[in-house]
């Protein structure tokens, strides 16, 4: 996608965000590259310092704050790093992406999201100590070590394809006249009625009944690896009350 960058924002962008791209994307290229030189070594400091240069006007345009970003950040060693270790051609972020995930995404999700910092900490520690007292156990009984699923043991019964809801809504019911306005479902009363019909369902619906509304919706997927695969659609109304506007993902069905 990098490949086009520049040319979509020619004409579009200031100068200077224009520059800073620019710096951007030659940095990358440069660490790319399998094998380096004095010279590469020199042009992919350069772009760097370009990028510092220029970076600035995404704090005038009023675009950022600051750049207090990890990977930003870890640009600044990149150069050291190539010196004492080789070309960084292999190297992808897929180790920290898993990292983020483990660490701070599942562990945010443990807390009520009020000081979740502290409950981050406590919820990682546990799982730690979790951790460490599995390991005692697998050493000091090998039938119980023996016992525990493996990653194999683990997919061969995947949840069973198709869709899942919650329980109940997290909404009050939604009338079906109001559905097409505030969710944008155009002519929805003529489909579910004529769906019922195609099924053989004896089921009318009048404008004024209600109807339990999800915002969100998942599906697992049977692929052809038995994975399990997950995916997830979600639809939120246009609430004019609170200035929100609606959204919803696109489905293929």
């Amino acid at each position: 996608m990098q490949k086009v960058f520049i040319g979509i924002m020619y004409g579009l962008v200031p100068n200077c965000v224009l520059k800073t791209v620019l710096a951007v994307i030659d940095f990358i290229y440069y660490a790319w590259l399998p094998i380096h030189t004095t010279t590469t070594l020199q042009l992919l400091d350069n772009a760097l310092a370009r990028f510092h240069q220029f970076k600035d006007v995404f704090v005038d345009l009023e675009i950022r704050k600051d750049f207090n970003i990890n990977k930003i950040h870890s640009m600044v060693h990149y150069l050291e790093l190539i010196w004492q270790m080789g070309a960084a051609d292999g190297y992808n972020t897929e180790t920290p992406k898993q990292l983020h995930i483990k660490f701070a995404k599942r562990a945010y999700k443990a807390t009520n999201r009020c000081d979740f910092f502290a409950q981050m900490t406590v919820y990682l520690k546990r799982r730690e100590r979790v951790a460490k007292f599995d390991l005692y156990l697998c050493w000091a009984s090998p039938k119980y070590a023996k016992s525990l699923p493996t990653k194999q043991d683990v997919h061969k019964d995947p949840a069973a394809p198709g869709w899942q809801l919650a329980q109940t809504s997290p909404t009050p019911p939604v009338s079906i006249s109001i559905l097409p306005r505030v969710y944008g479902i155009q002519d929805f009363q003529y489909y579910m009625d004529k769906f019922f019909e195609d099924h053989n369902i004896p089921l009318v619906f009048s404008p004024n009944d209600k109807l339990m509304v999800f915002p969100k919706a998942t599906q697992i997927i049977d692929d052809a690896f038995a994975t399990g695969l997950v995916d997830y659609v979600h639809a939120s109304p246009l609430l004019s009350a609170s200035g929100s506007h609606g959204s919803f993902d696109m489905v293929l069905i």
